[in-house]
């Protein structure tokens, strides 16, 4: 009979319990993986795809900017009192989200600077970010009264360190004035950045005609200035081109486009006759009129009961979009209509303010919380939105400056919004899809 002692009992006895506790131990460690391997997996908090910023009642945001290391600049202006005669003031007023859509306390000190530069009133009407991250706005400045106009204005820069300092090596201090008419009034609209650092500023000027008759219109201004903020004395007389559209017409730009070869395409309308027409101005690359464009670098395009251009983007192969109210222009590179665009190189569209080029080909329209983007054949695209196009809700009224691509494909959009009876700055991103973001913007 076989049998077993006392202390061959013991040894198998501990040794069952050496495996229950590996066995225990293995289980725990089982279990702790799987728990952080879940944690892992949990989405990141939505968020609603927008920020809305404190700022509130007198703001409008303009237009946002994308800095190289993704920082989003938003810029507009804000209420600054009134003048003598009761009339609104306004200041520049910049503030910087990070790439998530979060306010940079980094920036100034707590996310947003205000500048003043006139000693009456700033309008911002552009923002750019350069590549090495300095930040140029454009606005039109209203100085006190002069002997020669009750409200004078004039081209206004103001350029800040990517810290949101102004930038003293800039201007004055940061600063730059330009008085481009001699009747006081002018007024800026787009900024531009060149490959050389040089800087463009187009918008209107008042100027003095005298043929057929003597008379002070409303001209195109095209202004550029050196890195430094000085005027280029290479460019136009002076550093400014001031030129009409029209022979006898008003003429007030809207937006600008600088082809690769450096001419300068502007637009906005010309009041040949009243109601306005679309007006396209191409310059070269000195500020002299574009003589193989259109009537000596100039083309008026009538439209029914008349029209204006509101946004112009450049083709890779020359040809010219030009966006008006509820139609697209194409121009071919002598200024002529294309006639194998639309009907006579026009094609009727819904309303918009905005026109991108994407780099696949593909084309952004952008209105007021509205996107729509057509195929490079200009069939509405069905990968986006419904049916091509896309509603951005974003509190009440929200009404954004033009979209500023990403280079993942995502979609900027900066202006201002109505929550809670208050206009606030508001800045929101959309996938390329067209949907809201919602790794952007503030939590739901």
């Amino acid at each position: 009979m076989l049998s077993i002692s006392s202390s061959d009992e013991s040894a198998g006895g501990d040794s069952m319990t050496k495996r229950l506790w590996i066995l225990l131990l293995m289980c725990l460690l089982l279990l702790v993986g799987l728990r952080v391997a879940a944690g892992a997996q949990e989405p990141a908090a939505r968020r609603k795809g927008y920020t809305v910023t404190h700022e509130s009642g007198g703001v409008w945001g303009r237009m946002v900017a994308l800095q190289p290391d993704g920082g989003i600049v938003l810029g507009g202006f804000q209420e600054n009192g009134k003048d003598q005669f009761g009339r609104d003031k306004f200041r520049i007023v910049l503030l910087r989200l990070t790439p998530d859509g979060r306010l940079d306390p980094a920036f100034n000190g707590g996310g947003s600077v205000i500048t003043a530069l006139g000693e009456v009133g700033d309008v911002l009407h552009g923002v750019a970010a350069q590549p090495d991250g300095k930040i140029v706005a454009v606005a039109t400045a209203t100085r006190a009264r002069s002997k020669n106009h009750g409200r004078p204005e004039n081209f206004s820069l103001v350029r800040y360190t990517a810290a949101g300092q102004l930038d003293a090596a800039f201007g004055d201090g940061g600063k730059v004035l330009t008085q481009v008419s001699q009747d006081d009034l002018s007024q800026a609209k787009i900024v531009a950045l060149q490959a050389d650092g040089r800087i463009l500023v187009a918008g209107s000027s008042l100027t003095q005609h005298w043929w057929p008759i003597p008379v002070r219109r409303w001209d195109f201004a095209v202004v550029r200035y050196l890195p430094s903020g000085r005027l280029d004395a290479n460019f136009g007389s002076r550093g400014m081109a001031v030129h009409a559209v029209g022979d006898v017409s008003e003429d007030f730009a809207t937006d600008m486009a600088v082809q690769p070869d450096g001419k300068i395409v502007v637009v906005g309308s010309a009041h040949v006759r009243y109601p306005a027409d679309i007006g396209v101005l191409r310059l070269k690359a000195d500020g002299g009129r574009d003589r193989s464009f259109g009537n000596g670098g100039r083309v008026v395009t009538q439209w029914k009961g008349g029209n204006s251009a509101f946004s112009v983007a450049i083709q890779n192969d020359g040809k010219i979009l030009v966006l008006a109210a509820g139609i697209v222009l194409r121009y071919l590179a002598d200024g002529q209509l294309d006639p194998t665009f639309g009907e006579a190189g026009i094609m009727p569209i819904a309303s918009a303010n905005s026109i991108v080029l994407q780099p696949d080909g593909k084309i952004l329209l952008a209105s007021l919380a509205r996107l729509a983007r057509y195929l490079p054949d200009w069939r509405p695209d069905p990968s986006f939105g419904l049916a091509g196009v896309a509603t951005v809700s974003v509190g009440r009224n929200f009404r954004p400056g033009a979209p500023v691509l990403q280079p993942d494909g995502r979609i900027l959009l900066g202006g201002s919004s109505d929550v809670d009876g208050q206009r606030r700055l508001t800045v929101a991103r959309c996938n390329a899809d067209g949907t809201l973001d919602r790794t952007f913007g503030d939590p739901e």
